[in-house]
């Protein structure tokens, strides 16, 4: 909704500007912002809705209604899937400084197999980002030009 006001009130302001002639493209850019602005200060009903939800969660817990905790062994086990969540990684990605931690999994071919996905590898030279060796193994290169990183 926010976004249907600010395009309204940036082309009303449009139209205004072409027709006084503008002079500048100062002008221009001072306009657009003032136009940003309003969108902005408009409110946002969406997140009034979530604030509102939030301070009935708080109020709920401070009055002790708050929600009733998970028997351990089922907590244990939203923990363990969350960890395993937690460890997949993309086939592959572009910051080469980002390794993959210990345990980490492709998240496309480990889907599949358990023992896939634990081997990672990037170029020695000029590196590109980290690729799972099972997605995108490193085929095209000498072995001498590949980094290789295991992570199980």
């Amino acid at each position: 909704m926010r976004e249907e006001h600010s395009a309204r009130a940036i082309g009303t302001i449009g139209t205004i500007g072409k027709a006084c002639g503008e002079r500048s493209e100062a002008a221009r850019l001072l306009r657009l912002a003032a136009a940003g602005a309003a969108g902005l200060a408009e409110p946002d009903p969406d997140l009034a809705r979530e604030r509102a939800v939030i301070a009935a969660a708080r109020v709920a817990d401070a009055a002790g209604e708050g929600p009733v905790p998970q028997p351990e062994a089922d907590h244990r086990d939203h923990l363990a899937g969350l960890e395993r969540a937690a460890l997949h990684r993309p086939p592959s990605w572009a910051d080469v400084s980002a390794l993959p931690s210990p345990g980490a999994r492709c998240s496309c071919c480990s889907r599949h197999r358990a023992e896939a996905g634990g081997r990672w590898w990037r170029e020695r030279i000029s590196p590109r980002g980290w690729r799972c060796w099972t997605c995108h193994p490193p085929d095209h290169l000498p072995a001498e030009d590949v980094i290789e990183h295991a992570t199980t």
